[in-house]
């Protein structure tokens, strides 16, 4: 994360990776705010009958942060 402005900084790795790049790339701070991306500004729901558009969007966010947890906890069995 750059700074404090809430941008993600994205880096193209071509190596294989350390367990602690692994931990700081797929960091709790960093899978917060690609979920925050993801539903506030990737998405622009229009809603249903069933859904609002907010509900959508913080649907987008809960799952995009389970998905990107589970991404993360995979890939530290990589390295036991």
């Amino acid at each position: 994360m750059a700074g404090n402005t809430g941008e993600i900084q994205v880096r193209m790795v071509w190596r294989p990776i350390t367990e602690r790049e692994l931990e700081e790339i797929l960091s709790d701070e960093l899978v917060e705010a690609a979920a925050s991306s993801a539903s506030e500004k990737e998405m622009n729901p229009f809603g249903n009958i069933h859904t609002s558009p907010e509900f959508q969007k913080h649907l987008a966010h809960v799952l995009t942060r389970k998905a990107l947890k589970q991404a993360n906890q995979r890939a530290e069995g990589l390295f036991q």
